[in-house]
């Protein structure tokens, strides 16, 4: 379906949805029409002035001190609507405002929220109209904020700072809407006073947990053996701290790097009904110094500040990764294998090749079929054979090569049998559709 379709059988169905809130009263009367009629502004996209005295008590007004604002907000307001029906920002005509200042405008409320608050605001009407105004139709600017419950009127900015119409069917049931990113911050309430919050520093031989229990002044540090089972009894003596001290715990939220125990400490923390989340490694920030002091204490502590702010909702202090089922897991191993095996069937001939090119060799190729056989038969510039170390050498590589080539047909193998099994399986369905719609390749698909 286009996107012209999408829109228009959206409105069709706010249209319909508005005749049985009135009883069959249709919508599209004379007095109707003449208030939805834009063919009188100078542009369809021009917001009118029913319209813009919803958007102007919005907008925060100017700052006091410095020069005095010049720009008029409601031609700002009308650039970013002339943009938001697809065309480019020097495509803004020259009797709206100059796309420098649009654009800055743009980044403006984009960072401080206006566009949310007023999208926010305009959702809110639509909603409560029927309730405020049964009889009579929504103006034309809630008409437009409200198909099918929801249209971002400025659009989404992304990297290429372009603004893209993103027109949804429902507010939080699209079929195919862009979900919160968990990843950036937490979409949970953070009640401070009655969640637990512990992290961990995992390694090899013990683990290092460092606390913050509510009602309590001190900060707990205690180091265990790697087991899961102690741990829960950690959490759970904390807890029992905190209520001792007047704060009810209603949250235990945990949370570790990726590293070496992967995800399984996670899945068997919240089967017991524990908060726990993994943290990616590498989006936790650090010093920058040349040398710094790195101990597992420190960690902790640099830990616990990039997962207080997650929690707190606020982007930028670390990512935390998805964490996925057994099943999950397991269906990422052949395609994890077959990379490790091509990479090592890269390096098993690579070293064939130095080899040769020790002795001048360059016109041989060691990923033959026959190369085996051949191998006699080589000679040096100098026309000497190659030396018996280094041939017996080779045909290790050579039976070594035949391995990993064998052992990663048998994973294709196994891998289409298995999609040809499971089609119906949601992970399959994805491959498929990415095969098929956009024509990528097999291993790209099932890499990413």
């Amino acid at each position: 379906m286009s996107i012209r379709e999408h829109l228009e059988s959206s409105e069709s169905f706010v249209i319909q949805g508005w005749r049985s809130d009135l009883k069959g009263r249709p919508m599209w009367t004379k007095e109707n029409r003449g208030r939805y009629d834009r063919s009188r502004l100078r542009y369809p996209s021009d917001l009118t002035d029913e319209e813009w005295t919803l958007v102007e008590p919005l907008i925060a007004p100017a700052k006091r001190g410095g020069n005095k604002r010049t720009v008029d907000l409601r031609e700002v307001v009308n650039g970013l609507m002339y943009v938001s029906t697809g065309c480019q920002w020097r495509a803004i005509p020259k009797d709206l405002p100059p796309r420098s200042t649009v654009h800055d405008y743009f980044d403006l409320w984009a960072w401080d929220g206006t566009l949310d608050r007023i999208h926010h605001a305009l959702y809110v009407h639509v909603v409560s109209w029927p309730t405020e105004n049964p009889a009579r139709a929504p103006p034309s600017s809630t008409v437009k904020a409200s198909r099918a419950r929801k249209k971002m009127l400025w659009g989404k900015r992304r990297d290429s700072c372009k603004i893209v119409a993103s027109i949804n069917l429902q507010l939080t049931e699209l079929r195919m809407q862009k979900p919160h990113d968990n990843s950036k911050a937490s979409p949970a309430a953070f009640m401070q006073d009655n969640t637990l919050i512990a992290v961990i520093e995992l390694s090899l031989s013990n683990w290092l947990v460092a606390g913050l229990i509510p009602g309590v002044s001190r900060e707990p540090l205690k180091k265990l053996e790697p087991n899961p089972e102690d741990l829960l009894k950690l959490l759970h003596g904390w807890r029992n701290e905190a209520i001792k001290a007047g704060r009810p715990i209603t949250r235990i939220a945990v949370a570790y790097e990726t590293g070496r125990d992967s995800f399984w400490l996670a899945r068997w923390l919240r089967e017991r009904g524990i908060d726990a989340h993994v943290i990616h490694a590498t989006s936790v920030a650090v010093s920058r110094e040349h040398r710094r002091a790195k101990t597992d204490r420190l960690d902790t502590a640099m830990l616990k500040r990039g997962f207080l702010g997650w929690l707190r909702g606020e982007r930028g202090h670390c990512t935390v990764a998805i964490v996925p089922t057994m099943q999950e897991e397991d269906a990422k191993r052949p395609h994890r294998e077959r990379e490790g095996l091509v990479h090592e069937q890269t390096r098993v001939v690579n070293r064939m090749k130095s080899a040769l090119i020790q002795f001048g060799v360059r016109n041989f190729n060691p990923k033959l079929r026959k190369a085996r056989v051949k191998l006699e038969t080589v000679r040096t510039p100098g026309g000497k054979s190659l030396p018996p170390n280094t041939i017996a050498a080779l045909r290790r590589d050579m039976e070594r090569l035949k391995i990993i080539k064998e052992q990663i047909k048998a994973i294709e193998q196994a891998r289409l049998q298995q999609f040809e099994q499971k089609p119906e399986a949601l992970a399959n369905r994805m491959v498929y559709l990415l095969v098929r719609v956009y024509g990528l390749g097999w291993e790209t698909v099932c890499r990413s």
